[in-house]
């Protein structure tokens, strides 16, 4: 201050030098952002910067040569995460530009648990496309995740040998959580507790006991001719009729 003017005849000695440190900026730069988005960054546990677009960014506080920075993520984006590269290390006589803020949108996955399975061969699907095959009671997830916002519907796709499986929950739309209440109930399907084959060429019918666990038939001897019962539903296998005593 006082650095110039003209002498009138004494010396000058109120020329007043002072010096300060350099200062340099801290930043980087944000992708991944949606839009509509926000986020909120700070260095050094303070000095906020709140950002809503890719790009680069830069902290108002400048910072001296060897002074430490810490660059971290205070509050993320509403349905995503953002994670920083770079963000901490020391001023080396030069502005900052190298600190890289990374956004990915979040997802959740779907699942659920399962009970009373006993049979062999369910299979699950989401929106008609994600197959998951079950073997046991319990928790199940299915392998691909989806977005905040997406819609999911889980149906059985394949019942399991020798029973029915129902579910709960099965439909909604994913909020910033997993899907964990999801519920497949299992139960046995009722069996015929005896068979009865018909012999088409003299219309002699045999009775069996019908083993509900195995499906085998164990022969317990004829009935007459028309005392069989009249409802006779025909096996799939069309080997022999059946019919619940």
């Amino acid at each position: 201050t006082n650095g110039s003017g003209t002498i009138a005849g004494a010396n000058v000695t109120n020329v007043t030098l002072v010096c300060a440190a350099s200062t340099y900026s801290i930043g980087g730069s944000v992708s991944g952002l949606a839009a509509g988005k926000s986020l909120v960054l700070q260095n050094n546990g303070s000095d906020n910067l709140s950002l809503s677009a890719n790009g680069m960014f830069s902290f108002a506080t400048a910072l001296v040569d060897g002074a430490s920075y810490s660059v971290s993520v205070s509050t993320q984006p509403s349905g995503q995460t953002c994670s920083v590269d770079h963000g901490s290390a020391s001023v080396s006589a030069a502005s900052v530009t190298n600190i890289l803020v990374s956004c990915v949108v979040n997802t959740y996955t779907i699942g659920g648990t399962v009970g009373g399975l006993v049979g062999t061969g369910l299979t699950l699907q989401n929106n008609a496309s994600d197959m998951l095959g079950v073997s046991a009671d319990g928790a199940f997830s299915f392998s691909t995740a989806l977005n905040v916002g997406d819609d999911y519907a889980v149906s059985v796709r394949f019942h399991p040998n020798g029973q029915t499986c129902s579910i709960a929950n099965g439909n909604g739309t994913l909020s910033e959580a997993n899907v964990i209440d999801i519920a497949v109930s299992c139960i046995s399907n009722p069996v015929a507790r005896f068979a009865y084959v018909v012999n088409a060429s003299d219309n002699t019918v045999s009775m069996y006991t019908l083993n509900a666990s195995t499906g085998q038939l164990r022969h317990n001897g004829y009935v007459e001719a028309g005392s069989a019962p009249s409802a006779i539903t025909v096996d799939p296998t069309g080997k022999f009729a059946y019919v619940a005593n």
